[in-house]
């Protein structure tokens, strides 16, 4: 596979760096590709795939051959337009920093209030989130909810989640919002335990928020996060 930044192209708008990716060769090396995680302030830059389970891209590199790092994934059961109210994204903690290795970072209070925001780009635009919790958790905590069946389900969900945070980041949040959480190995020394980042999505004036309504969803789902183990090099 191409090193990472050989997909990304830097344009200088108005005197700041845009970023574009060429999604066409992506999908020439692996068409399960839905989208690239830029998180602002660190190294995290990576593709995210969108497989039929969440297992297969654990010991899977992004070209699809063995690898002990893995891949940024989706939960499977997730929307791969990100049109979902929780999506969930997955990567392993290396030792050598790749992947979310950097994502505990997160747990200074100074580092997490001077690093608000990451942005998924698609192929249809880009999308942007505001970091309103980060906190450790287990793998078969509530956090890992994906549907709900009403839309203030969702919003005690949220609330939760901004309650939980190591800081309070003074987010509103609304029954209407989508979320992303980046979610990851905290210790290796107990491998049920997890540390979450979450960001809301940052709508644009007059766009459309999504179609969340108070009818029930179908196939409610509550996924244990997958065992993302930590290793490294």
């Amino acid at each position: 596979m191409q090193a990472a930044d050989e997909y990304i192209i830097e344009e200088e708008k108005e005197g700041e760096t845009d970023l574009s990716i060429d999604f066409a060769a992506l999908k020439a090396v692996n068409p399960e590709i839905c989208g690239w995680l830029v998180v602002d302030g660190t190294d995290i830059s990576y593709p995210i795939v969108h497989g039929t389970d969440n297992d297969k891209y654990l010991k899977t590199a992004f070209d699809g051959s063995a690898s002990n790092n893995g891949c940024i994934f989706m939960n499977c059961y997730n929307a791969p337009d990100f049109s979902d109210q929780h999506t969930l994204i997955y990567g392993h903690h290396m030792r050598n920093g790749s992947m979310f290795g950097k994502l505990p970072d997160f747990k200074d209070p100074e580092y997490l209030q001077s690093h608000r925001h990451f942005h998924i780009y698609t192929e249809n635009g880009v999308l942007d989130y505001e970091i309103f919790s980060a906190f450790v958790t287990y793998s078969a905590s509530f956090v890992y909810t994906d549907h709900f069946e009403y839309s203030w389900d969702f919003y005690d969900f949220a609330q939760k989640c901004a309650e939980s945070s190591i800081v309070d980041l003074g987010v509103e949040l609304k029954e209407d919002d989508r979320i992303v959480t980046l979610s990851t190995c905290n210790s290796r020394g107990n491998r049920s335990e997890r540390f979450v980042v979450m960001g809301k999505y940052m709508k644009e004036e007059g766009s459309d928020p999504g179609s969340v309504t108070d009818a029930p969803q179908t196939d409610a789902l509550t996924e244990e996060a997958p065992p993302a183990e930590t290793q490294g090099q």
